[in-house]
């Protein structure tokens, strides 16, 4: 399954099974946005997805007035 021309968006990236997710989308060929406050995952589980330029990192909480569209 190709998700080359596919925009992700994947909370909890940054945790176990979250940074999984990130490295198996990454590998089809989607572009992987992570939203992620780091209150249980960790920024060394997104080592690989890092070298990728299809990767993106958010630090925030869902409730975050900055992802709220007014």
């Amino acid at each position: 399954m190709s998700f080359s021309d596919s925009i992700s968006l994947v909370t909890g990236g940054a945790g176990f099974i979250g940074s999984h997710i990130v490295d198996k989308l990454l590998e089809t060929g989607a572009e992987v946005n992570v939203i992620d406050n780091l209150s249980n995952g960790n920024l060394s589980n997104l080592e690989n997805a890092n070298n990728s330029s299809k990767f993106n990192f958010n630090q925030a909480n869902l409730d975050d007035s900055v992802l709220k569209k007014n």
